[in-house]
């Protein structure tokens, strides 16, 4: 009988999207054949953002390793690649007997890095069995160990946060079917691994929308004393307070749809994160008034670039080393809010009046927003306004939130006999997820409003569009409200609640369920027309609950676009 080797096909790094295990109909399993197991790198899910062959053997260094199992008819699981390792060797060598390469990828003749190391022979697929599942990872010291196809704690610092890559879980299966066994799209084919980046990535942008007024000078507060007098930071680098994972285990699960999971487990954390200076010159805007053009960032043509841009769509980023991204921890567990606390100048387009310094601004991003999931990019934006609770107090009280189908066989028709199991890797591109918010600024200790939109890439196209589902969200619980406007609201307009006819908000939920987490609230609208919409949350501060009749009111402009 002729045999066939598990093949190990070429890496991809791509994002894929999840995908739920299901039946390819039609494709019977002879039952007493045995066929091979293959990872191959070619899938429907694949977006533009794919890197394939040696491309993804690039980010994955060439190598990542697999732990696989089957389960026989009896329900009894046992390993089958015990910390395999699968190298990318390119192009097969016709005159080496590596069956298991059939995209540059083999595991053929290494030496597996289980508990018992051990010269690494080619797997075969046994049709027997109901079903094989396979995970892996790339980037682990030789020392670590996989150990299971469910859950793994894999040890993350400094030193390696950028360069552990894990696929999600894969299930090869088949069920009894009228002809005699049905497979589903993994099963005697060539298994495809999309990896992606353990750690996520995060940034942060500023700009604003003050009429007659460019911004500059901002200071920010996020050391230990983050809470001092407000008027005496001298930091322009950009921070945030929070809770940021430095070391520490790493428990790695997989959802229902087989996606990687993942959650910081230690105590070695930091209080703050540092992105950097802002960069001025990014900020563009066309805004004219008394006969100066506020463009690049300056009052005029001949003035250094200084001001913050004016539009969400091109925010001012803090740069380190020419880079706007920060490596962050997964931290699916957090349990603190972001905190912004700064002060910034208010200087006149005209230049009539002396410049208006305001201290003590804060905002809060809801930590429902900063509960860090792999491979995934965070945009934090934060935003200036008229519209916003602002003061120049030279002593302001700010209070912000402490954050301290296929046939398995090739050949149908033919005797199967023994086909190699072999692997293939995707690595999933950091930029297919996103998380892009956009948070308002104030400074008399009402709390801020963060807006958020799966599907809106605000830093690229104004703010928000007809036809999303826009979540809003804050630290405080109560009532929300949202109206619609044509034309831009006026700030006397917006906290005069008769101007308007609000309707009231229903909880946001996802999946079927509620979000309302960490002492978050959140609700949700969807945008039906262009324009503007005004979000109204009141609600009772913490320890005042008791006091008839007082409560705070807080508003957030959003605009929309087609």
């Amino acid at each position: 009988m002729k045999k066939f080797p598990f093949f190990l096909a070429a890496a991809l790094v791509a994002f894929a999207s999840c995908t739920n295990d299901q039946y390819a109909g039609g494709d019977d399993i002879p039952g007493n054949k045995t066929l091979a197991i293959n990872f191959l790198g070619g899938n429907k899910s694949m977006t533009r953002a794919d890197a394939t062959g040696a491309d993804a053997a690039a980010l994955l260094g060439n190598s990542f390793r697999v732990y696989g199992t089957v389960t026989d008819a009896s329900n009894v699981m046992t390993p089958v690649f015990d910390n395999y390792v699968v190298d990318y060797v390119g192009t097969p060598d016709p005159n080496i007997p590596d069956s298991t390469n059939v995209a540059g990828w083999s595991y053929y003749g290494q030496t597996s890095l289980g508990l018992a190391p051990a010269n690494q022979n080619v797997k075969y697929w046994d049709l027997s069995a109901p079903q094989y599942d396979f995970v892996a990872f790339s980037g682990l010291d030789d020392d670590m160990r996989v150990i299971s196809t469910t859950s793994n704690t894999i040890p993350v610092n400094q030193t390696n946060k950028d360069k552990i890559f894990v696929s999600d879980h894969v299930t090869a299966k088949w069920q009894a079917s009228a002809t005699g066994k049905t497979a589903n799209a993994q099963y005697g084919k060539t298994i495809t691994l999309t990896f992606k980046r353990l750690a996520a990535r995060v940034r942060f942008g500023i700009y604003e929308t003050v009429p007659g007024y460019a911004v500059k000078d901002v200071k920010f507060y996020y050391d230990d004393n983050y809470l001092a007098q407000a008027g005496t930071s001298t930091k322009t680098v950009a921070g945030l307070r929070g809770t940021f994972p430095l070391s520490g285990n790493v428990i790695v699960t997989y959802d229902e749809n087989n996606s990687v999971l993942a959650d910081f487990e230690g105590t070695d954390v930091a209080n703050s994160i540092q992105f950097g200076e802002l960069d001025y010159t990014y900020a563009v805007s066309s805004l004219v008034s008394g006969g100066n053009l506020k463009e690049n960032g300056t009052i005029d043509a001949t003035g250094d670039p200084k001001f913050l841009s004016t539009t969400s769509a091109k925010p001012t980023f803090a740069i380190e080393a020419g880079n706007d991204w920060k490596t962050v921890l997964p931290y699916a567990s957090n349990k603190q809010n972001l905190v912004l606390r700064a002060d910034f100048t208010l200087v006149s387009l005209d230049g009539v009046g002396a410049p208006i310094n305001v201290k003590g601004a804060s905002a809060v991003v809801p930590v429902g927003y900063a509960q860090w999931k792999p491979n995934y990019a965070y945009t934090y934006i934060f935003k200036i306004s008229d519209k916003t609770n602002g003061t120049t107090d030279p002593n302001p009280n700010p209070n912000p939130q402490d954050p301290d189908t296929p046939n398995p066989n090739p050949n149908p028709g033919v005797d199967p006999g023994l086909y190699p199991i072999t692997f293939d890797a995707v690595v999933s591109n950091i930029e297919d997820y996103n998380q892009e918010t956009i948070t308002g600024v104030t400074s008399l200790g009402g709390d801020a409003i963060t807006t958020y939109s799966k599907t809106s890439d605000v830093t690229n196209a104004g703010e928000y569009k007809v036809g999303e589902t826009i979540i809003v969200s804050s630290i405080s619980h109560g009532q929300w409200k949202v109206a619609y406007s044509a034309t831009e609201p006026t700030e006397q307009g917006v906290a005069d609640s008769n101007t308007f006819t609000y309707d009231t908000l229903a909880g946001a939920a996802e999946g079927g369920k509620t979000i309302d987490e960490c002492g978050t609230t959140f609700a949700q609208f969807k945008v039906e027309k262009a324009g503007y919409y005004v979000v109204w949350l009141r609600y009772l501060p913490t320890g005042l609950e008791d006091v008839e009749g007082y409560y705070v009111d807080v508003f957030k402009v959003v605009k929309t676009v087609e």
